[in-house]
């Protein structure tokens, strides 16, 4: 483990499996952020084409036996080995050589500069900042969510995209800290990496925001089913006038529990940054291949889109 070396950084987590994805988190990435130091958290051995986009898109690999260790941990809670269990690598940020870190799945696209970000977490004196709510998938509901919920305690938070401070705990605490804590295991979702770090981040209290109560101009999910985002001004937003999020910025867009191929919502954002880098012929193959898995999506989105504009005609009628 490192010694904190970087003011700021941002971790992945992937490796080729999910490479579609990562191509436009890494062209996203450095569009909008050419000198912030960037390290990748490899999900498993499987990183043949992954390396070269990280050498390309000058993002470290992470080797360290501590990456080892925190698979082993989710395994040992568990008392089962399952290749999702390595997601617990992402506590590696916790003592990796970012003093401010954002940890963020190979899903997402970055619509912003992240300085101004890392600049308003740092200044409110926060652990942990997190960018959507999930509260059902973390918890199973009952007592000891609803004590949790009443309490203040706990946002429910999604584990896929969070901003946070190093030197917060250590490799040891982690372990031991769910080696005692397996009880708690019957209160949790599922047995996915999302629960444990809720839990732990509640467990010891972390002075915890989302980043909409941070700055409510954004939007307090970055969920990248809602759509449309689009750029006005100098900021990505929402445009959706039946959405209570309609305005709001999005600084990240996190296409959560989607796979790919199929058509994504905000596909022409994904498209923009997955393609820049590809031949024409590529990108044509790329795009067949997402149509036709999609093609259900696709014709359900057209209906919804169809039943929206339809709404807003009768409305005007109306008045």
């Amino acid at each position: 483990m490192n010694a904190s070396s970087v003011e700021r950084a941002v971790y992945f987590l992937g490796n080729d499996r999910v490479l579609n994805f990562g191509i436009a988190a890494f062209e996203s990435f450095r569009r909008t952020n050419p000198d912030l130091p960037a390290y990748l958290l490899p999900f498993n051995d499987d990183l043949a084409r992954t390396r070269e986009l990280c050498a390309r898109y000058r993002i470290q690999i992470v080797e360290d036996p501590s990456l080892k260790i925190l698979h082993e941990t989710a395994e040992e809670f568990w008392d089962e080995k399952h290749r999702d269990h390595a997601m617990l690598k992402k506590f590696y940020a916790f003592f990796g050589p970012a003093k401010l870190f954002l940890y963020t799945d190979c899903d997402v696209l970055f619509l912003e500069d992240l300085h101004p970000l890392f600049d308003k977490f740092d200044r409110a004196g926060l652990q942990f900042l997190s960018f959507d709510s999930c509260l059902e998938y973390v918890y199973k509901a009952g007592a000891f969510r609803d004590e949790l919920v009443s309490s203040g305690v706990t946002r429910g938070f999604n584990a896929g995209v969070f901003l946070a401070r190093n030197a917060s705990t250590t490799l040891p605490e982690v372990q031991a800290f769910f080696k005692t804590h397996k009880a708690i295991r019957r209160e949790f979702h599922d047995t996915r990496d999302q629960a444990m770090l809720n839990y732990f981040v509640d467990f010891h209290r972390w002075k915890h925001l989302n980043f909409a109560e941070l700055d409510p101009a954004y939007c307090e999910t970055n969920n990248g089913r809602f759509c449309p985002v689009v750029h006005k001004g100098d900021a990505w937003v929402l445009d959706d006038k039946f959405s209570r999020y309609h305005g709001k910025r999005f600084c990240i867009l996190h296409w959560n529990g989607i796979k790919l191929p199929g058509v994504l919502p905000n596909h022409l954002l994904y498209r923009r940054d997955r393609h820049r880098p590809e031949s024409f012929s590529t990108r044509v193959s790329l795009d067949w291949q997402n149509l036709w898995k999609g093609r259900a999506a696709l014709s359900q989105r057209v209906s919804d889109y169809v039943g929206i504009q339809w709404q807003r005609v009768a409305k005007r009628f109306k008045r």
